[in-house]
């Protein structure tokens, strides 16, 4: 039974992925450092990464099952701007690292390590958001998933309990 916490195994993650990005879209890539400087400040609050997962992604059921199923279709073809003009997302940095996947996602949707890498990070973040929502992520992402196959969609599919 591994005795490391789960701030810990998150920070570990998120290094393995940032390594992932590096290889997709080059070392020197902006964005991917940007984002890796943003990692450095997780080391001192997770949050950072996780908060925004919490509210704009996790509240989505049918977003967080087709990323579970790694529907590439269903992502490719999604409407980030309805999303994230709903929310009121605005941060534009954010909005900018979405495309950027997405755009990776389009361009590179038969490289099946690219793709793995990019919805492997959505279901990193999305596991590390539910567990700090006191929820056991497994559990969690299994219920919403199975709701929306049973048609219960919705956004009360992901209610703010836990």
């Amino acid at each position: 039974m591994s005795t490391e916490s789960p701030v810990k195994k998150f920070n570990a993650t998120v290094h393995d992925c940032l390594g992932d990005f590096k290889a997709i879209f080059g070392e020197n890539d902006t964005d991917i450092r940007i984002m890796e400087g943003a990692y450095d400040l997780t080391k001192i609050n997770v949050r950072l990464f996780i908060a925004p997962f919490q509210q704009y992604i996790g509240g989505n059921p049918a977003f967080v099952h087709n990323i579970l199923q790694m529907n590439t279709p269903y992502f490719i073809g999604y409407d980030f701007e309805k999303m994230l003009a709903e929310e009121q997302l605005l941060d534009e940095y954010s909005k900018k690292l979405i495309h950027k996947f997405r755009e990776a996602t389009i361009a590179r949707q038969d490289d099946t390590k690219t793709v793995h890498a990019i919805f492997n990070w959505f279901k990193v973040m999305m596991y590390y958001a539910f567990l700090d929502q006191g929820k056991d992520p497994k559990a969690e992402m299994a219920r919403v998933s199975a709701a929306v196959v049973a048609g219960g969609g919705g956004a009360a599919v992901c209610g703010a309990e836990g």
